[in-house]
């Protein structure tokens, strides 16, 4: 994953200078690096949907060994982008999505190794910074950075014969079992992408600040001993801008 991310964060930066160089660096109007003039069009929706690539950090209690490690697993998401502009060069980029964040996590304790499978399903909004150039006439690069916001809605915990529900709690005759995750969640989300006419093409890269954990949950669950789980998701995304 940090591999990926050297190499996004190196295609991101030699697309800039590029830009730059035709540009000539220039704050101004026309075909430059920053063009502040008014945008060609008003707010543009679109569809978007990928694969995500996703996983869970998790810290353990302080003074206690993490026997716990992260293993990415397989996702999806889709849903509906909003582009608003601001001037030509710049825009503010939103939207409402559904994303699943499928990852897996190891336990090493005492040898034994036991494998539990996450599958959060979250709405999410985007709120970005978009800095866009146009490379000809009908390609354009943006790149993009900003917070999002999410919300647990849906999801389980496997384990075996296990399945119970991550973002509620659930109860039998005798006990009550807490929820695995706190459903809020908010990062920071970073990312590049080209249309191409009204097609788009894109990778982005999201890292959750907030801890999901549910803090009654990790205290005592397979000897985990966790106070912090965050999340973390490479997408690759295709859409159309209508």
């Amino acid at each position: 994953m940090k591999k990926i991310l050297l190499l996004a964060a190196l295609a991101l930066g030699a697309l800039a200078v590029s830009a730059q160089n035709v540009g000539g660096g220039r704050i101004s109007g026309g075909n430059s690096f920053f063009s502040t003039e008014k945008a060609d069009h008003g707010v543009t929706f679109g569809i978007r949907g990928g694969l995500n690539v996703a996983g869970l950090s998790s810290e353990a209690v302080k003074g206690e060994k993490n026997y716990l490690s992260s293993k990415s697993g397989i996702g999806y998401n889709a849903g509906v982008n909003v582009d608003i502009p601001i001037v030509k060069s710049m825009y503010i980029q939103t939207g409402l999505y559904w994303t699943v964040k499928t990852a897996k996590m190891e336990n090493s304790y005492r040898s034994e190794y036991h494998t539990y499978k996450f599958n959060p399903s979250f709405i999410e909004i985007p709120l970005l910074a978009s800095y866009r150039y146009d490379l000809s006439n009908n390609i354009q690069l943006q790149v993009n950075l900003g917070p999002y916001f999410a919300y647990g809605v849906a999801g389980k915990f496997k384990y075996g014969d296990d399945n119970e529900t991550l973002f509620k709690d659930t109860k039998d005759k005798n006990y009550k079992y807490p929820k695995y995750l706190n459903p809020f969640d908010i990062g920071i989300k970073i990312g590049t992408g080209i249309t191409i006419n009204r097609f788009f093409v894109g990778i982005s890269y999201e890292k959750g600040l907030n801890n999901i954990a549910h803090k009654e949950r990790y205290s005592f669950a397979d000897n985990w001993d966790l106070q912090s789980i965050k999340t973390h998701n490479f997408s690759v995304n295709v859409g159309y801008d209508f």
